[in-house]
């Protein structure tokens, strides 16, 4: 009897030590669902087991096993009643997981994270700084592709604007506006210095502070928005690459009225742009012996012509292979798929280029564009060289260099060298063979300097008017080269007339081609006093042209300018003889 009661007090025991241990297994701190405070876990732990997971999947080459005991993903907001599908208890701490919550401070906002313009305009304001610069990503080796940044810096950026827009609209009615440019960062409003700010007939960019003034056009609203308590409106946007505006119309133009403005004027608000995957697959890769190199970048970035451009110049430039298809992801600041955006520019290979009609994406979103290029056998030529600065010899670190067939293009490296694949017969823009007897350009560009452009032959290339210098082998098309870029710089030019009378409607002129030009670049007015300036020349031109209205007729005097020593701006006084 005594031992059945000991068996039967140790299968008791027995019993109770399972049961705490199924207990303590459901009682886990990391997986229950209290009530209360204890309703949520910490924020971000779910996240950390899942970024150590990846990390070690990373770290031996493959994919994180599926497994029934792999943790489930989570946002960090989620309670442990949502993973396992258990309805939670509602709480008011469950309410206050808002936009700035669900968004990640570091990555860009996603269509559904993306905050209401009514939801930020309350958030305390944070530490101003400069825009993030875009993110690029690739699915090849480091070592095979290279992300080039050409953008000038801001405070040229700035002279750039005061010298393009100065007397534009010159009698449109014009009123003081200034403003604050906000970043939504989680739940803060973060000020941006160096943003631009156009709108109203004018670009001014944004100090450190994130604040701008500028004289706007405006616009005179109507009856029934006047009734409501409006007196002018004015259309502002807020830009840099990576970046969306929250709110306003077509290409995130916003119209404000003075019934927007605040203590610091108006607040335009931006978030990160969300990033497109672009995807290159070649139909016929069996027709390239090895790999071939494309370029990729923004359209408004390879406009020949365009010198005056605040945007950014960012380039991707990669050597791909055509038997496996490549993708890069772009960050978006465009905001309608039917603009071109970034995307492919340019395919070569010694030999080889592509079908230009192929060079167009064959699907397009707002979140993927996809290529599929035909390759071509052509007689080409690689020509060589090196982009430099005319007055102090340095290199010009990612210059644009256009070849005489359409789309032929590529970008220097940070030493300003390059290497441009062109057809011995070159193509226009719908893959036509342009006449043998057409002259045909290469260009040479930067944002800094003028375009210089040189005419080819099928033997070599020669200096044009355009005022550039170039220095290369004669008779030998290959190179290398070395084009001598002029700078844009600011002259002031204080002429002494001899003979009083012919001072009247002077102007002066000038006398070389200008890819580029701006109005006003080529020609200016001299004052009553011989004085005129010009905001923008290239850099050591060796003379002017004057035009004198005198009595006895017009006439034209060429005169040289005989030092271009000094800073910015330089002064020339050229002295000009009576008749």
């Amino acid at each position: 009897m005594s031992s059945r009661i000991r068996n039967l007090m140790l299968a008791g025991a027995v019993a109770i030590v399972g049961l705490l241990a199924v207990s303590f297994v459901l009682l886990d701190p990391d997986d229950s669902v209290a009530t209360g405070s204890d309703a949520h876990p910490v924020n971000g732990e779910s996240s950390k087991r899942i970024e150590v997971d990846e990390h070690s999947a990373e770290s031996d080459g493959g994919d994180a096993p599926e497994t029934s005991e792999s943790i489930p993903e989570t946002s960090g907001h989620e309670t442990a009643a949502e993973v396992d599908g258990s309805e939670e208890p509602e709480s008011e701490e469950r309410e206050e997981v808002e936009f700035g919550e669900e968004a990640s401070d570091e990555g860009p906002y996603t269509e559904s994270t993306r905050p209401a313009l009514d939801d930020v305009k309350t958030l305390p304001i944070g530490v101003p700084r400069s825009p993030e610069p875009p993110e690029y990503t690739s699915s090849l080796d480091d070592a095979d592709w290279q992300t080039y940044d050409g953008t000038p810096d801001l405070s040229y950026r700035r002279k750039l604007t005061e010298t393009a827009w100065g007397d534009e609209d010159e009698g449109a009615a014009r009123r003081l506006v200034r403003g604050r440019v906000f970043e939504i960062v989680g739940k803060e409003r973060i000020p941006l210095s160096g943003m631009m700010v156009y709108g109203g007939g004018t670009r001014v960019f944004t100090d450190e502070d994130g604040q701008f003034e500028m004289l706007a056009i405006y616009r005179e609203p109507n009856e029934d928005d006047k009734s409501e308590g409006q007196t002018y409106r004015v259309d502002l946007r807020a830009h840099a690459n990576g970046y969306m505006a929250l709110g306003g119309g077509s290409g995130g133009i916003y119209t404000y009225t003075n019934l927007d403005e605040t203590e610091s004027g108006f607040e335009l608000y931006v978030v990160r742009r969300d990033s497109r995957l672009i995807r290159i697959r070649f139909e016929n890769p069996q027709v390239c012996g090895g790999k071939v190199t494309v370029i990729l970048s923004d359209n408004e970035s390879v406009k020949i012509g365009h010198a005056v451009d605040w945007d950014e110049k960012l380039f991707i430039r990669a050597e791909v292979d055509p038997n496996v298809e490549s993708w890069f992801t772009v960050p978006l600041h465009h905001h309608d798929i039917e603009s071109d955006g970034f995307g492919l520019r340019s395919v070569s290979a010694p030999n080889i280029l592509p079908d230009i009609k192929t060079l167009a994406p064959v699907s397009r979103t707002d979140e993927e564009s996809e290529y599929l290029v035909t390759l071509m056998v052509e007689d080409t030529v690689t020509i060589t060289g090196t982009a430099t600065d005319m007055q102090t010899g340095d290199s010009i670190p990612y210059a644009r260099i256009y070849g005489p067939g359409c789309l032929e293009f590529t970008v220097a490296d940070g030493q300003g060298r390059f290497e441009l694949i062109s057809a011995k017969n070159s193509r226009g823009p719908r893959g036509e063979l342009i006449p043998e007897d057409t002259q045909l350009y290469l260009k040479v560009s930067d944002v800094r300097y003028a375009t210089m452009s040189v005419e080819v032959t099928k033997t070599t290339l020669l200096a044009d008017d355009s005022g550039g210098l170039l220095l290369g082998p004669g008779g030998n098309l290959s190179g290398p080269w070395t084009f001598q870029l002029r700078r844009w710089v600011e002259v002031t030019v204080d002429c002494t007339f001899l003979e009083s009378a012919s001072r009247a409607g002077a102007e002066l002129t000038v006398p070389y081609y200008l890819v580029d030009a701006l109005t006003g670049d080529r020609q200016r007015e001299l004052d009553t006093d011989g004085f005129c300036r010009f905001p923008r020349v290239p850099w050591g031109i060796p003379m002017l042209r004057l035009h004198i209205q005198s009595p006895f007729g017009a006439k034209k005097l060429l005169f040289p300018l005989a030092s271009w020593s000094g800073n910015a701006p330089y002064h020339l006084t050229p002295v000009v003889p009576d008749d």
